[in-house]
């Protein structure tokens, strides 16, 4: 269990927002390979 939340840490913002940034690249990925967007159709 976190005892410490280090996102509210100053010295810790710059990190939080590129895992933030990482964190909704991959959740769009996701999207976009449920809705089948990652592969190309067959022709």
């Amino acid at each position: 269990m976190e005892k410490t939340d280090l996102s509210q840490d100053p010295e810790q913002a710059q990190r939080v927002k590129q895992m933030q940034q990482e964190l909704d690249a991959w959740m769009r990925s996701v999207i976009r390979s449920i809705n089948g967007k990652d592969y190309q159709a067959s022709k």
